[in-house]
C-alpha cells in the first residue's frame, strides 16, 4: 500500500478497535447485518456503528418530531408507537427530548424492537438523561450511528470527523 493508504487503513483498523473495546458492533453496507432499507437509500452511510441488534427484518416507521412536545403531542406519539409495535412494526427515532424519546418509550411498551439513530456516536448518548431509556433499546433493537466512538453530538458527518 501506499503511505496515504496505509495511513487510512491503520485509522480503520484504530476504529475498529476502539469500537469493539466500548462494546460497539460495526456494519459495513453490504453485509448481513446492515439493513437492506438504510443501503438502498441515496447516499447511505458506508460504515454504521451499534449497539443491541440490526437484525430485526421487521418493518419499520419513524417517528420524530418537536423537543417541547406538548403533552398531547406526547401522547399521540406513544400511542402511535405503541400501536405500530403491536403490529410487529419497528419504530426508528432520535432519542432526542420530546416526541423522539416518547416514540421509544411507546415502541418498548409493545412487543415489538426500536432503533435509535444517534447524531453522535453511540459512547455518547444525548441528552444524557436518555441513557437508561437507551440501555433499554439496546436490550429490544439497536442503539446506532455512523459516527465513529468518541464523536460528539454536532461534529457534522462521518468523512468530517474521520
Amino acid at each position: 500500500f501506499s503511505g496515504a493508504k496505509r495511513r487510512h487503513l491503520e485509522r480503520a483498523e484504530r476504529t475498529l478497535k476502539q469500537a469493539a473495546s466500548r462494546g460497539q458492533s460495526v456494519a459495513a453496507i453490504g453485509s448481513a447485518d446492515y439493513p437492506a432499507s438504510l443501503a438502498a437509500i441515496y447516499d447511505p452511510p458506508p460504515v454504521l456503528f451499534y449497539r443491541g441488534s440490526l437484525a430485526s427484518g421487521a418493518r419499520r416507521v419513524a417517528i420524530v418530531g418537536a423537543r417541547g412536545a406538548t403533552p398531547a403531542g406526547r401522547s399521540l406519539a406513544r400511542d402511535l408507537a405503541q400501536g405500530l409495535s403491536a403490529q410487529g412494526i419497528e419504530v426508528v427515532s432520535g432519542l432526542a427530548r420530546g416526541i423522539d424519546g416518547t416514540a421509544h418509550e411507546g415502541a418498548l411498551s409493545g412487543p415489538s424492537t426500536t432503533l435509535a439513530v444517534l447524531g453522535s456516536s453511540v459512547d455518547i448518548i444525548y441528552p444524557g438523561e436518555h441513557k437508561a431509556l437507551a440501555g433499554r433499546i439496546e436490550a429490544r433493537g439497536a442503539v446506532i450511528s455512523e459516527l465513529p466512538p468518541g464523536t460528539q453530538s454536532g461534529q457534522n458527518g462521518l468523512w468530517g470527523v474521520w
